[in-house]
């Protein structure tokens, strides 16, 4: 077939030519323009079938007589979306922060929501069944990675480890209405689990860094009425007023639950929504020119004010001198009345322009004090 040999060898060349070429060859070949029927000798046993004689063809042309023709495609490089970009790269800053990634199945059973304490309306009881369970273990879809995170952290206790540090990234799955009719939403969630030498301000840590990462600046607020956790040891994570998670110091019966005899720090978090507020633009900024100062306060005020909140406050006062404000002391004991706490902060001041005075400086810092004291009731140390 003349045009198969074309195709095959890519130049065009009418069957005249071809029939010539194997001619030379002492291949007998004649043929109508569709086809070219041609008499193997016997002594060439080499050609069996269709392409050998379209190679013979080709011998004869001259192989290095072909130009080379880049084959064209139409397909795109595959790439990942900004969600599993976004997801890989959250596992990348847990590894580098110390933690050990767990993988666990997208089945739960429905008693381990019983084990960590959810009450009756919440989100979190609205579950899918399945309709062939592999057994009662697995009979639910997750609708939180809780659960298998403690039965992970209850194992490793149980065999000795004294101290981990765990995270997953997955999906949780809820429905768009019950009895289910269509596909159910998934949400991508962080789940991070520690006990040992930890406490909440670790975890804190932890998640603050990671944010910063994304361009997020980390915010949180109390939370008194969560039966997961333990009273006032636990704090929502806010974007834009809206709780995207939640973490703190796991409640006594939900570690009794899992036969945990440890303080178990957790924390859960959305990702589509880091994925909705992320800024990975990153602005250059040059080096100052000149000196910063530095001042510390210590101040005492109830224990439910937030330190989040007074240092919103701080920060506001003179956001163009007042360069950053950091907590590095929270007191509770010997010389403080019940139900009170003595919260250090260091400043740091700055002025783009010129180096600053101290009666400058000092003016500011009374200012914060003033402040703190109008808004907290907070008394200097």
């Amino acid at each position: 077939r003349p045009h198969r040999a074309e195709e095959l060898l890519g130049v065009k060349s009418s069957d005249d030519d071809m029939r010539k070429s194997l001619n030379k060859l002492e291949v007998k070949s004649n043929g109508d323009g569709e086809k070219i029927v041609s008499e193997i000798p016997y002594y060439r046993c080499d050609i069996e079938q269709e392409v050998d004689l379209i190679e013979e063809i080709g011998r004869i042309y001259g192989f290095e007589n072909i130009e080379d023709q880049p084959k064209i495609s139409t397909h795109e490089k595959g790439r990942k979306s900004e969600k599993r970009q976004t997801e890989d790269y959250i596992r990348n800053i847990m590894v580098s922060m110390g933690l050990v990634e767990i993988m666990t199945y997208s089945f739960i059973s429905p008693k381990s929501l019983d084990n960590i304490c959810v009450n009756e309306d919440s989100y979190i009881k609205k579950y899918i069944r399945l309709l062939n369970p592999l057994g009662e273990d697995f009979s639910v879809m997750r609708t939180t990675l809780m659960t298998n995170m403690l039965d992970a952290m209850s194992r490793n206790n149980n065999r000795g480890i004294n101290e981990v540090k765990f995270f997953e990234v997955g999906n949780t799955f809820f429905p768009k209405q019950l009895p289910v009719t269509e596909l159910p939403e998934e949400r991508s969630k962080l789940c991070i689990g520690m006990y040992g030498e930890y406490d909440f301000f670790n975890l804190k840590g932890i998640i603050e860094q990671m944010l910063n990462r994304f361009g997020i600046g980390l915010k949180v607020k109390a939370v008194e009425n969560n039966p997961i956790f333990h009273s006032g040891i636990c704090a929502g994570v806010y974007f834009d007023d809206e709780e995207v998670g939640v973490f703190g110091e796991l409640h006594p019966q939900v570690l009794d639950n899992y036969d945990i005899n440890k303080k178990v720090l957790m924390a859960e978090i959305d990702v589509d929504k880091i994925v909705e507020h992320k800024n990975m633009v990153r602005k250059y900024k040059a080096l100052p020119k000149y000196p910063a100062m530095q001042r510390d306060i210590a101040v005492k005020v109830k224990d439910e004010v937030l330190v989040g909140d007074m240092e919103d406050i701080i920060k506001g006062i003179n956001p163009h001198i007042i360069e950053d404000v950091k907590l590095f002391d929270v007191y509770k004991g010997s010389h403080i009345e019940k139900g009170y706490k003595s919260t250090a902060f260091s400043i740091t001041y700055r002025n783009k322009d010129r180096t600053l005075k101290d009666k400058e400086v000092d003016k500011i810092h009374n200012m914060i004090l003033e402040k703190l004291k109008e808004n907290f009731d907070a008394v200097l140390r």
